[in-house]
């Protein structure tokens, strides 16, 4: 889920005389509009894009909704049409995309109990040290922001082996379905009400930990 007016211009697109003057060997960031189709196709990424003025991405949508004065339509087939007169369609087909293939670890911390805050939906505060997630758009309850502490506390106590990210997440997601959200969270411990984060604000808040020991395997 990306806005425009969030997102960076550069990432988002490059213009025609931009792209004429400043040639792609001299341009270190890609635009999302060149690989947009290659991430779904090829990767199963797909986007759900608020744009007013990136008239490009009509281009390679496979759906387009317009908010006219507050009724949704789908005006996908006048887009389409609108494309072909501008003759931007077919510009930014799928392309080659790979990944690098490596899978991140986390190494064990043996930081036993630790004291876990949370701070509105901006602030997970782990003993002394911060992690701002404050850019993480799904985080719309402060309750989620308890959950990622709480799951951040257990993993950094309880973490004894290197184990990959996404074996470890996986596996505490699959005990949450079992038993709850209780499982992870200690006996008279009190940090608020915690709600149930997604996966993916999980994998944000330990990429944003700075004494987490991440590793390549």
């Amino acid at each position: 889920l990306l806005d425009e007016d969030t997102s960076a211009t550069n990432f988002m697109i490059r213009d025609k005389v931009m792209a004429r003057l400043v040639s792609d060997d001299r341009e270190p960031i890609t635009t999302l509009l060149r690989h947009i189709r290659s991430l779904y196709e090829r990767h199963g990424v797909s986007f759900v894009i608020v744009v007013g003025s990136s008239g490009d991405y009509l281009s390679v949508a496979d759906h387009v909704l317009q908010m006219d004065r507050y009724e949704v339509k789908d005006v996908t087939e006048a887009a389409g049409i609108i494309c072909r007169e501008e003759r931007i369609e077919g510009q930014y087909p799928a392309g080659s995309l790979d990944f690098p293939d490596f899978t991140r670890a986390l190494k064990p911390a043996g930081a036993g109990r630790m004291k876990m805050k949370a701070m509105g939906t901006d602030t997970v505060m782990i003993d002394r040290d911060t992690v701002d997630v404050r850019y993480l758009e799904q985080l719309a309850d402060d309750g989620q922001t308890v959950g990622l502490a709480y799951l951040m506390g257990w993993i950094l106590a309880n973490q004894r082996q290197k184990t990959a990210i996404t074996s470890l997440l996986d596996d505490m997601y699959r005990q949450i379905e079992k038993k709850g959200l209780q499982a992870f969270i200690p006996p008279n411990y009190s940090c608020g009400h915690p709600v149930l984060p997604r996966k993916q604000e999980l994998f944000a808040c330990l990429n944003r930990y700075r004494k987490a020991k991440i590793v390549r395997e």
